[in-house]
């Protein structure tokens, strides 16, 4: 009878935990959930009609939205406008009540350790969200734009990884002061591939490497939002594929200042240089937590069909 009643409180805890919208996550004792997405972006489809499996619109007559779904899947707080989007690949004064720039109006929150849930948003690109866009140029026959809608917006990586700070002059045996040392990293595009430590006489030199996983392109922090703000006389090509460093526990000075950002190379990796001096009686074990900061710019595309109102487009 023990058991009977065991076996259905625990398929009542389950059901508790997986009938809520989220997915239950299995951390083993790690500090965040993980992952290599920071936003994701996909088109509300179809714009129009959708006519055989088609996004239709038919000038002059046909009311419709472009609209983008945003959803956080990573580990850091999106604040309400802080994600930038631009829309190209159509010419927006021959569309009404269409405009080519949209901010989030609402917090994109990080998901939860324990149950990850996340959090969306729909942004339009609408000047008067009470009213629906109409195509309002000429077309002949039909043509198929690829309109495209960039982003950007701030993101951070944490990572966790416990340290050994003595000097290989000290004897004692509390921890290793040499080879890869075991990590934690949050959910995010920039992930830590390795921390290594290795000796020196007085000096504890963590050495991380991380890469850019995923399909966009990386920006420090500035006053612009990544390419979307460039112009003829002031690009934002010297804020490209860098990032800076900030060190939250274990009193290393790394690489990555705001003056000095860390740079990656073609292939999406970079490497941060980590050191703190130490006296020969130190031994002891500590965690290092730093935050990688940027900006990431990402793109997501989606081609539909502008018809004229007389032509069969389906």
């Amino acid at each position: 009878m023990n058991k009977l009643l065991s076996a259905m409180l625990i398929l009542a805890i389950s059901l508790l935990l997986f009938g809520c919208g989220g997915t239950q996550t299995t951390n083993n004792g790690k500090i965040y959930v993980g992952g290599t997405s920071g936003l994701q972006f996909v088109f509300n489809t179809p714009f129009g009609s959708s006519i055989g499996g088609k996004d239709i619109v038919y000038e002059q007559s046909d009311t419709f939205n472009i609209e983008v779904n945003v959803k956080n899947m990573g580990e850091y707080d999106i604040k309400a406008g802080d994600l930038k989007l631009k829309l190209t690949g159509v010419k927006v004064s021959d569309f009404t009540n269409l405009k080519g720039t949209a901010q989030n109006l609402g917090a994109l929150n990080k998901i939860e350790k324990g149950i990850k849930l996340f959090n969306e948003e729909d942004i339009t690109f609408k000047t008067d969200v009470t009213k629906s866009l109409k195509y309002a140029a000429d077309v002949t026959s039909r043509f198929d734009p690829p309109v495209t809608a960039w982003a950007c917006y701030p993101y951070t990586t944490e990572l966790s990884s416990t340290i050994c700070f003595k000097s290989n002059k000290n004897t004692l045996t509390t921890c290793s002061i040499e080879g890869a040392k075991e990590f934690d990293n949050s959910g995010a595009p920039l992930q830590v591939t390795a921390v290594t430590q290795t000796p020196g006489n007085s000096k504890v030199t963590v050495i991380i490497e991380v890469k850019n996983v995923g399909t966009g392109k990386i920006y420090k922090i500035s006053s612009k939002a990544c390419s979307l703000e460039d112009t003829v006389d002031a690009p934002n090509r010297e804020n490209a594929n860098k990032f800076t460093v900030e060190v939250m526990k274990g009193g290393l000075v790394c690489d990555g200042t705001q003056d000095s950002p860390i740079r990656i190379k073609e292939d999406g990796t970079a490497t941060i240089r980590c050191e703190k001096t130490i006296t020969n009686d130190e031994a002891y074990a500590d965690q290092l937590t730093l935050k990688l900061n940027y900006q990431y710019e990402q793109w997501v595309e989606h081609a539909f069909t502008i018809c004229d109102e007389d032509a069969d487009c389906s």
